[in-house]
């Protein structure tokens, strides 16, 4: 199984900094009470809104809020429990923030939610022309299937910012669905060249090649993408599974581990049973089954799916 890279895998990542927040006196305490018994009708929310407020001085606001918009342009999958929490705080008394609702739109596409993150990029656009907004849009009807919707606001983002990677990187994805192999190489390299460090655009480059039985120029780029992150496991394992298919056997085994052979070996009789060779299939697949047969069981499933097929089909 090949996988593709989204812009939501990246290999960088944000240093937080947090601010301490002070507790408030007597007095504060006090101007709070008498706020509470002025919106005595609707308690809960007076209270939530009163904490919020007044557990922040203005200079801690101004602080959590360029701490967001530095988030919003630089945070990957594993910071968005903190960074939802400062997000979260921030809309607690300034519900029309951009760039706090964006990272939990954003948050919502690396956590799977594509529903959520289409509501919260939808009720943006109604507010913000903004080119994140339409890309953030595109990813989420992206993810979600939506080619078509996809494509229609990865172009109006692109129109904004043309040399914004990660659109370049999605709409590689789109033409690779309609299986517009220049366009999708055209896009893929754009995306390269805009962003050096990221290995995703190089990967689904790879991916496009692989399609198109393409095996010797996708392990190339493939190797290139491993050199821009090593140690990124998705492009090492499609890597080795380019460097199979193209032959080169030894190479592609080379320090593998057992779960890496197994999906190597799972990918070969995928191939083979496609091309009708329906014994050697199965052989690949009991190999697989041989590396790792407590963890890869998709090599047994298609090995009982070759055992009912004959070498004619």
């Amino acid at each position: 199984m090949f996988i593709y890279l989204f812009d939501l895998f990246t290999s960088r990542t944000f240093c937080m900094v947090t601010s301490a927040i002070v507790l408030s006196g007597c007095g504060t305490l006090n101007s709070m009470v008498s706020d509470f018994e002025t919106r005595w009708d609707d308690p809960e929310a007076a209270l939530k809104s009163i904490t919020a407020e007044s557990s922040l001085s203005d200079e801690m606001k101004e602080t959590l809020e360029a701490d967001v918009v530095t988030a919003s342009n630089t945070f990957q999958h594993g910071e968005c429990k903190s960074v939802v929490k400062m997000a979260n705080k921030v809309l607690s008394y300034k519900a029309t923030h951009f760039e706090a609702n964006f990272v939990l739109a954003e948050c919502d596409l690396r956590q799977n939610d594509f529903a959520s993150a289409r509501q919260r990029f939808l009720q943006l656009s109604e507010t913000f022309n903004d080119y994140r907004v339409q890309r953030g849009l595109g990813l989420a009807y992206l993810r979600g299937g939506e080619i078509e919707g996809a494509k229609a606001h990865l172009l109006n983002a692109l129109e904004m910012a043309g040399g914004d990677w990660r659109t370049l990187n999605a709409l590689g994805f789109v033409e690779d669905k309609y299986e517009r192999w220049d366009a999708a190489e055209a896009a893929y390299l754009t995306a390269a060249h805009a962003a050096l460090n990221e290995a995703a655009p190089l990967n689904n480059l790879g991916m496009s090649y692989m399609q198109q039985a393409r095996y010797k120029e996708a392990a190339e780029v493939f190797s290139q993408a491993v050199n821009r992150d090593n140690e990124n496991n998705v492009v090492e394992v499609n890597h080795r599974i380019a460097l199979a298919h193209s032959g080169d056997l030894a190479s592609a085994f080379a320090g593998a581990s057992n779960n890496e052979r197994a999906v190597i070996l799972n990918n070969l009789g995928i191939k083979a049973l496609s091309s009708g060779e329906v014994e050697r299939a199965k052989k690949y697949f009991r190999r697989a089954l041989d590396e790792s047969p407590r963890f890869y069981a998709s090599a047994y499933d298609n090995l009982e799916r070759a055992k009912l097929l004959t070498p004619k089909q």
